[in-house]
């Protein structure tokens, strides 16, 4: 057993002889910091069968399969955490008397130096990195910058699928939202991106799917920049530099950030996704003609882990059911209100796909957030 700033870190027992070939590894790190990263680093992402995530009030476990048989564990847990208040989270630190930035830096980092970072993320409260305020909140910029964008695109989801109505259009608030070109919407002048973004998961909003993706992606680089340097980048309230645009189309948008904070890893497989990574299942090209406008043309998730899948209108799922989900959808009997529609074609009203026939996952069209574009904002 080994400590490191106060943090315990336990190593695989070593092989005895004799001894069966299941490995186990146990990581107990420090607040702030992201386990999912860590243990794709110690025992590699192929290494690993299938991730299980729970969460236990303050502590949150990460457990990885591996293929041999073994398991990988990561433990996120500090000393004290039972008695915060509910108002802290893995995100914010509020000033204790005795506090500075670099104290802060050492508390939640382990390292001193590493104060400009906190210091950059909340310039709208610190004019002297010398001063700082007993009571401030203050945002606290992640170290694994790709494990905290993973994480807070699983989180923004899951509050999309719980918050919001499922509809096939978009319907962003036009207090904060003005529509532009491919059913996408950009933020208004003199509207705070982050205030605008946190709007959106607080109800009443409508928004299909591939909405819903590009809000959770937003909601991820937000909780993972903090908002002070969010609305920097995207659109500060009382200033005209909005780069923000949301909606069904955003990678075809000619304005806005977001677009260019995307990667395209082109994975072939399930075991090359990454907990975080945007994926689309399309349905069968045919479903327009008998049911036009439908929603279903397709799902757009956010991938769990563990072969499952979260997206807007099938909460969460394994591959296959969602891709029964698509052909139940097609496979229904035409409404009359589309039997009306002049793209209804009758020849299909009694048409039917097996799952077979579902084109399912697009592995070309796998979107992952840049994690060194998003550290640049």
């Amino acid at each position: 057993m080994k400590r490191f700033f106060g943090r315990e870190m336990m190593q695989p027992a070593r092989k005895q002889p004799g001894s069966a070939t299941r490995r186990r590894h146990i990581s107990v790190v420090g607040r702030f910091e992201h386990p999912i990263l860590k243990l794709q680093r110690d025992v590699g992402n192929r290494a690993v069968s299938r991730w299980v995530l729970s969460h236990e009030q303050r502590t949150s476990v990460r457990v990885a399969q591996l293929r041999n048989g073994g398991a990988a564990f990561a433990l996120n847990r500090w000393p004290g955490s039972e008695a915060e208040s509910e108002e802290e989270s893995d995100n914010w630190y509020t000033v204790k008397p005795g506090d500075s930035l670099s104290l802060i830096a050492a508390d939640v980092y382990g390292d001193l130096t590493k104060w400009p970072a906190i210091f950059d993320a909340n310039r709208d409260l610190i004019e002297n990195e010398n001063r700082i305020e007993i009571g401030w909140r203050l945002f606290i910029p992640p170290i694994e910058v790709a494990a905290s964008l993973a994480e807070q695109a699983m989180k923004g989801m899951d509050m999309a699928v719980k918050n919001l109505e499922f509809a096939g259009e978009c319907e962003l608030d036009p207090t904060d939202w003005e529509p532009i070109g491919h059913e996408n919407f950009r933020l208004k002048p003199r509207r705070s991106a982050s205030e605008a973004v946190n709007a959106i998961f607080s109800g009443g909003t409508a928004m299909d799917c591939a909405c819903a993706l590009w809000v959770s992606l937003a909601y991820s680089v937000l909780n993972t920049v903090g908002p002070d340097r969010f609305d920097r980048a995207m659109g500060k309230a009382g200033e005209t530099n909005q780069n923000l645009v949301l909606g069904k189309r955003v990678a075809r948008a000619e304005e806005g950030l977001m677009k260019d904070l995307i990667d395209k890893p082109k994975p072939e497989t399930v075991d090359d996704l990454l907990p975080g990574d945007a994926v689309y299942f399309k349905n069968t090209a045919d479903i327009h003609k008998k049911h036009p406008g439908s929603p279903w043309q397709g799902e757009n998730t956010i991938y769990k882990g563990n072969g499952r899948f979260t997206g807007h209108g099938v909460d969460t799922q394994d591959a296959d059911t969602i891709v029964k989900i698509l052909a139940d959808e097609y496979n229904k009997p035409p409404t009359p209100e589309e039997k009306a529609d002049p793209d209804y074609d009758w020849t299909y009203r009694w048409h039917r796909v097996d799952v077979s026939e579902i084109p399912g996952i697009q592995w070309n069209s796998v979107l992952r957030l840049h994690a060194e574009s998003v550290e640049l904002l």
